[in-house]
Parts: C-alpha cells; structure tokens; sequence
C-alpha cells in the first residue's frame, strides 16, 4: 500500500508542470510573447497590466503611399537696393582700383618713357631729341600712356561735375563714358587739326613738334589727375572744393607752359602770320575749351 503511494506522488510530480503549462497565465503578456504580430490583441485578457501597444506601420512594413510632388523651395528674400549714395561710392572703389591699377602696370613697363617725358618737359633740346627717337624707333609707347591722360581727364570732368551738381540722363558708368568719350574727342579733334594744318600749308614740321609737345606734357599731367582724382573720390569734404582749384591752377600753369613752347616752335611764322596765328588760337585752342565746359554747365 505504501509502496502505491510513492508511486501516485511521483506520477503527479511529474505530470503537474506540464499540466500548469497548458492552463492561462494571467501574467502573461501576449505582444511580448508574440513579436511577429503586428496588432494588439482585440480581446481582453483578463490582465490590468496587459497594455496594447500601438504598432508602428513603418516597422511592421506597411507601404507608405509615396507623394511624387516635390515641395517647392521657399523663395528667398530680394536683396535690398543700394542707395544712390552706396551705388556712387562703389562706382568710385571701381574705377579708383582700375585706375591705379592700370597707373602700376604702365610704370612698371614704361618706366624709362616716363623719365624721358620729364626731361623733355624741362629741356626743349631734350624734348626735341626725344621726338627725333619717337619718329625713328616707334611712338606707340607714348600713345599708351597719353591714353591714360584721356582717361583721367575724362574722370576728373566727372568728378568736377558731380561736384558742382551737374546731373546726366545716364547711369554713372554711362556718364563716365560720355565725359571720357567727350574728352577723348576734343583732343583728337585738335591733332586732326594739326595735321591738316601742316599738311595744307608749310609748316608741317612745327605741327608736327608741337603735336610731340603735347603728348608729352598729357602724360606728365595725368600723374597730376590721378592724385586729384584720388583726392577727390575720398578726401576730406571740406578739402574737396579747394582740391579742384589746386588742381585746376596745376593744369592752367602746365598749359601755359606748354604754350609757351608752343610759341617757341612757331616762332619763325608768328612775325609774319600774325592775323592766321590769332585764327589758331580762337579755333583750336580756345573754342573748344570753351564748347566743352558750356556743354558740362548745361547739365547742372
């Protein structure tokens, strides 16, 4: 009998586990025991700790409908307008950089046609030797730097200009350009006319020293232009009126001076063509001056 016992209690220790398995655990959490299921359970379990988790469709590799419009970019902000003010200071860093640039480049070239433009503005026999060795090897370095000329007179004129209030119907680099082409036009109207002067009559040699004459003294004045125009563009307010008649008296004391080497070259005429000499005067020297600056107070 005791022997059946001990069986019966070793039968029923091990069938008890199994049995215990196949029966509901309240402790059980379903969505942890089942990872592959992708909703929660809709029934209820029985258990107050059993929480239904919501399942990420992404995760659980659900299709996302796939939008094909592309979202357009936000527009970006207009750039503010520069005043009137900003726009005249940038045109002047533009053109004062350019211009110094342009001023580095040929002395470093043309160093030597420099110093012999200087020697021939104090000596005439210098300048004369000069043209001597213009004519045999070659004018076209001096032509390069009296262009520089052109250019800074024209932009003094501009600067002279504004100055005094003078407005144009243009932008400032169309302005520029007119003063620069309208500079450039005086002066070769006048060699124009030097050279029909000389080919017509018998003078063609003096024009043709006297034309020499004033590419030299064109290149030793635009040094002087260059520091006016700098001077102007962003010197002191105050300074900038008595800096342009400076500048003014540098010019008229240079063109005096290269009249009176003008007259020493038609010397041998002057006594016997008085009445044509006062003609030359009136027409190229003085006219056009004079239709040049009507042109620039009309304007103001």
């Amino acid at each position: 009998m005791k022997a059946f016992a001990w069986i019966l209690v070793l039968t029923l220790a091990t069938i008890a586990p199994v049995w215990g398995q196949g029966m509901l655990n309240p402790f059980e959490l379903k969505p942890r025991l089942a990872p592959s299921e992708t909703a929660p359970p809709a029934w209820n379990t029985g258990n107050p700790f059993d929480v239904a988790h919501a399942v990420n469709p992404v995760a659980a590799g659900a299709v996302q409908p796939v939008n094909k419009a592309k979202a357009k970019p936000a527009a970006k902000p207009p750039r503010p307008r520069l005043t009137t003010q900003e726009q005249y200071k940038t045109f002047l860093f533009a053109i004062t950089v350019a211009n110094l640039a342009l001023l580095t480049l040929l002395i470093t070239i043309f160093r030597g046609v420099y110093q012999k433009a200087y020697r021939g503005f104090l000596n005439e026999n210098m300048l004369n030797q000069i043209h001597r060795e213009a004519q045999s090897s070659g004018a076209l370095a001096y032509y390069i730097l009296y262009i520089m000329f052109v250019l800074n007179a024209g932009t003094f004129v501009f600067l002279v200009a504004r100055h005094f209030g003078a407005t144009f119907p243009w932008g400032l680099w169309q302005s520029w350009l007119m003063c620069v082409a309208g500079t450039a036009a005086l002066v070769l109207a006048k060699h124009l006319v030097l050279t029909y002067i000389g080919a017509v009559f018998p003078v063609d040699k003096e024009t043709s020293n006297y034309q020499f004459t004033m590419v030299v003294f064109g290149i030793l004045l635009s040094l002087v232009l260059v520091a006016a125009n700098v001077f102007v563009a962003y010197g002191p307010s105050e300074m900038t009126t008595p800096a342009l008649f400076a500048t003014f008296g540098i010019t008229g004391l240079l063109y005096a001076f290269r009249s009176l080497r003008g007259l020493l070259i038609a010397n041998n005429f002057l006594a016997t063509h008085k009445f044509h000499f006062f003609l030359y005067l009136c027409a190229v020297e003085i006219a056009p001056l004079l239709v040049f600056v009507k042109l620039i107070q009309n304007q103001a």
